[in-house]
């Protein structure tokens, strides 16, 4: 499934279900810190053997501490509004039309 189609199957969930996923997702990314650990030792000498900077290096490694910062962004995430059906930016034109964006 292509970024775009699982976004509109998402866009389509009820609010708990899309925070039960991100909480699942929270949990799966705290109990598999020693696999991505492993995963991502790979892919930082596979880095170093192409010969990238330093910097893109950095960027590219998942510690522990790293793990745990991104784990508590997808929690902090469910916590906030779903944008989904907001409306912004309406307007009343002369003719009586509401306009404005829906997301």
């Amino acid at each position: 499934m292509s970024a775009r189609g699982a976004g509109r199957r998402l866009a389509a969930l009820e609010r708990a279900a899309k925070d039960a996923a991100l909480a699942a997702i929270a949990r799966r990314l705290r109990g598999n810190v020693t696999e991505i650990g492993e995963a991502n030792a790979k892919d930082v000498a596979a880095a170093r053997e192409a010969e990238l900077s330093p910097a893109m290096i950095n960027r590219l490694e998942m510690t522990p501490k790293v793990v745990e910062s991104t784990a508590a962004g997808v929690e902090f995430i469910a916590g906030l509004p779903d944008p989904v059906g907001s409306r912004a930016g309406m307007q009343r034109l002369q003719n009586g039309l509401l306009i404005g964006k829906q997301r």
